[in-house]
């Protein structure tokens, strides 16, 4: 957060061309909740009665005196934060056929002035309308001519274009001819350059005053990428003219399980500069999932904490013989008692494999892509194998297949290719 702050500072005091934020850590690191975080606090988000800020403040989870003045001033500007899952909102009809990212920006930026998301000519209209004071107005008439409210019709527009007509006519807007004129290139490919929309965002920054920001804030924008070449130099593209044509009012904050260079290193010259679009670069790593998976789920009573301990101190040596892998990959086991007490029912290694089989099955599994939703976080999957462990004796842990669902869990005991609980020998 101080690295952030302190750079998105730099846009409150004077231009800059550096408005990318690249957030990278693995499944299951906190890199959306990262950014919804920061998405409540650039917008100065009232939760409850209370500022953003407060809660940090408030309950002291900040003791960084700068990074709380730097928060505070980049929530004092007036901001449009965009905040949305890429995957969720292009439109595509196949794997290799996903809408470029400048497109599903141009979407999301016109559903958050009111207008169209669906289909641009028609925010054009609206947008075109909006400036001329003209759109209230129009909205009304055209409710009034076709029964409907306006926002739940417009997605039909092909259904209703006879009553567009009419209602543009009716308060002035434009001719008859005209009108049908418009409406007829709404059935034709629209399309928008890197660029042009820049300069739409840029207007409408400068029609809100003169310290207006607006951030996007985009989920999972490597996992969109994926391998395509075209997407990628997209994305470069956006970031570019963004900056270069709203000098810093205009922000793009995206998340991806690989960070940056690692994801350029493999592809051609051609990306050499969205490395110097996206200066600001946030890493989350494992270790701060371990500490929230241990705070929020593992921590013991001190009765608990006393018991593990003792029961560590007299099967140390069978424990570790029950839990040792003979290969050559690195396999953290238990450090002494104090951590067996802290992540017990699980192995200090699971953590990390957990996370790598489910970035796995996100990377290359058909519904991989929902598994960051909800309850199927790391935290769920934590949670969930140890409760079912909640009513046996101390002493057993958590195999790998426990991590999965019961159904699946049901049909390996059965089969029995995978053992049950298993529990070491005191």
């Amino acid at each position: 957060m101080r690295t952030l702050y302190t750079n998105y500072c730099k846009s409150l005091d004077g231009k800059t061309t550096d408005i990318g934020v690249w957030v990278s850590g693995f499944f299951g690191s906190g890199k959306s909740h990262f950014e919804r975080i920061n998405a409540a606090l650039l917008d100065n988000s009232v939760i409850d009665g209370r500022e953003a800020i407060e809660y940090f403040i408030d309950e002291d989870k900040l003791d960084d005196e700068m990074l709380i003045a730097d928060i505070r001033r980049a929530a004092s500007v007036p901001t449009d934060v965009i905040q949305f899952n890429i995957d969720s909102r292009s439109e595509m009809t196949g794997k290799h056929n996903k809408e470029a990212i400048g497109y599903v920006l141009l979407k999301v930026f016109n559903e958050m002035q009111g207008f169209c998301g669906a289909i641009p000519l028609v925010a054009d209209i609206e947008r075109s309308l909006s400036k001329r004071g003209l759109y209230d107005e129009f909205k009304a008439k055209f409710e009034e001519i076709y029964g409907s409210p306006w926002v739940e019709s417009r997605d039909e527009f092909d259904y209703v274009q006879d009553e567009v007509v009419e209602a543009l006519v009716a308060i002035g807007a434009m001719s008859e001819e005209a009108a049908r004129n418009t409406c007829e290139k709404i059935t034709l490919n629209y399309s928008m350059d890197t660029e042009s929309f820049a300069k739409l965002v840029k207007s409408y920054i400068d029609s809100k005053g003169k310290h207006h920001h607006v951030v996007f804030v985009i989920d999972e924008i490597g996992q969109y990428i994926g391998e395509d070449d075209d997407l990628m130099l997209n994305l470069q593209t956006v970031a570019e003219d963004l900056g270069k044509i709203c000098q810093g009012q205009a922000w793009i904050m995206v998340t991806s399980q690989q960070d940056i260079d690692s994801i350029t290193k493999t592809r051609s010259d051609n990306f050499s500069k969205i490395q110097g679009r996206f200066a600001t670069r946030l890493s989350l790593s494992s270790t701060n999932v371990d500490e929230v998976i241990r705070e929020r789920i593992l921590k013991k009573n001190q009765t608990g904490h006393d018991a593990l301990c003792l029961l560590y101190d007299t099967t140390e040596t069978l424990l570790k013989n029950l839990i040792l892998w003979n290969d050559e990959i690195n396999k953290p086991l238990y450090s002494d008692r104090e951590n067996f007490a802290a992540v017990y029912p699980f192995i200090p290694y699971q953590f990390n494999m957990v996370g790598s089989i489910l970035t796995a099955i996100r990377t290359y599994g058909a519904s991989g892509k929902h598994l960051a939703d909800g309850e199927r976080s790391m935290l769920a999957l934590f949670k969930e194998a140890a409760v079912r462990l909640k009513d046996r004796e101390p002493g057993e842990l958590v195999p790998l297949h426990m991590f999965y669902d019961k159904g699946f869990e049901r049909i390996t005991i059965e089969r029995k290719t995978l053992a049950s609980c298993q529990r070491f020998p005191f």
